[in-house]
């Protein structure tokens, strides 16, 4: 089963309306819709905004949909120069910025448990989804995709969130959808068909034109984690 989170209905609906048959259920405020793509189970979900609401979401995916791989998707502000309105950034890792435990002699960003500050996505998924965007003829990044409980909309916290973790995006769930993930893990698993990762294309095209009016970059992310033994 591959679970697919979007913060915004604009993010996911686009995914959930290819699903076939689907199976509609609101879950502690996140709207999942289940069934297949292509022959492929998916589980498609709105988490809405903030990292609280998308780790709720990440682990209902693993716990009741039994989700092995969770692909994050949605819009981001550009915190690089060569990252335009309409590119499309695939995340090598995510980390939380707005984690702060330096009082205590811990770097910015420092997971407790995890022991780390940023989390690796997953090289294979990650890198079929930016070969689909490629050959679609979009634009593509591949980097940092830093996550916090704040709309990033200045430049002093763009400029601080670059400098401290060399990120090239910044979102809202991402890194607590990854912080879910690695807390799961056990053993690898197995890598679903390429069908649900073509899906995901249409839906990149249709919501980029919806932020082209905002005053500073929007970017779409990707971000792709594989978390929980499988066994086809």
């Amino acid at each position: 089963m591959i679970g697919i989170i979007g913060a915004m209905d604009i993010e996911i609906e686009a995914v959930q309306k290819r699903i076939e048959d689907p199976v509609f259920e609101d879950i502690a405020g996140c709207a999942f819709a289940c069934g297949h793509i292509d022959g492929v189970m998916v589980a498609a979900a709105r988490c809405n905004p903030g990292k609280v609401n998308a780790a709720l979401c990440a682990q209902i995916m693993i716990d009741r949909f039994s989700a092995d791989q969770i692909i994050n998707v949605g819009v981001g502000c550009s915190l690089s120069p060569q990252v335009a309105i309409k590119n499309i950034v695939v995340a090598s890792d995510v980390c939380q910025y707005d984690i702060d435990m330096t009082a205590i002699g811990e770097p910015r960003g420092f997971i407790d448990g995890l022991n780390m500050i940023k989390i690796p996505t997953d090289p294979d998924i990650s890198e079929r989804l930016a070969r689909i965007a490629i050959n679609s003829g979009e634009k593509i990044h591949r980097g940092t995709v830093a996550s916090g409980d704040i709309f990033i909309a200045s430049k002093e916290l763009k400029e601080k969130i670059v400098s401290e973790f060399s990120a090239i995006c910044g979102e809202m769930e991402g890194g607590a959808i990854a912080h879910v993930a690695a807390a799961n893990v056990n053993t690898p698993g197995c890598h679903a068909a390429d069908h649900t990762m073509i899906a995901l294309t249409d839906m990149i095209v249709h919501i980029l034109s919806f932020f082209q009016f905002f005053h500073f970059p929007f970017c779409i992310i990707g971000s792709a984690f594989l978390f929980a033994g499988a066994d086809g």
